[in-house]
């Protein structure tokens, strides 16, 4: 709106098309998982960093943890809200009070709402 100095106005109206355009792919939904999916760690034995990846269907709570061959948990990697897709996270061997872990083997295990999957990985020095 133009406000003139004899005290009328004029008022503009500006028509937007349909036709918006934006930033996501046509494909893009095309290439998000259809499973969730816990993929085997790399490089496998590690030291002193492995990457672990996962693939999420759906928006998911993630946690991630890591335990001892007696079921101790050594280290919770992940605690937190994840969108659908191509994830991945990184262990660098310390457990949670920061000290390194020692060599052996160890499991991962990620819970996403109805999904659970353990895995064994091999950390050598």
């Amino acid at each position: 709106m133009v406000l003139h100095q004899d005290g009328t106005d004029d008022i503009f109206v500006t028509k937007i098309s349909a036709d918006i355009l934006t930033d996501i792919k046509e494909n893009y939904f095309d290439n998000l998982p259809s499973d969730f999916i816990l993929s085997q760690n790399y490089p496998n034995p590690f030291n002193p960093t492995t990457t672990i990846e996962f693939n999420l269907a759906a928006k998911s709570n993630v946690t991630i943890n890591i335990y001892n061959l007696l079921g101790q948990q050594v280290e919770q990697l992940v605690n937190q809200e994840y969108s659908a897709g191509n994830h991945k996270v990184s262990w660098d061997g310390t457990t949670s009070n920061g000290t390194q872990a020692a060599t052996g083997m160890y499991l991962y295990r990620i819970e996403a709402d109805h999904f659970v999957e353990t895995k064994k990985m091999l950390l050598l020095k």
